[in-house]
């Protein structure tokens, strides 16, 4: 599930996987971010405990990350 995905703001920001397969979130100019994995594509950040974040698969494929906070839902693209 690695990849690079872009925000609606053109913001491009990459999951990527430790040799250990632990998956991180890191945006423009900030160190890594862990995922801890909740259920299934669903994993959460250290730093927020109201959001979410899930992998979005289509026929197999991930084809974008979902971010879910109490300001809304947005889908990022894998670019």
């Amino acid at each position: 599930m690695p990849g690079a995905h872009e925000t609606p703001g053109g913001v491009k920001i990459q999951v990527t996987a430790a040799p250990d397969g632990k998956l991180a979130l890191v945006l423009p100019g900030q160190p890594a971010i862990p995922l801890t994995q909740l259920k299934g594509l669903t994993f959460r950040t250290p730093q927020f405990s109201d959001e979410t974040l899930e992998f979005v698969v289509v026929e197999g494929r991930v084809t974008g990350l979902k971010q879910r906070a109490p300001s809304g839902e947005f889908t990022f693209p894998k670019k």
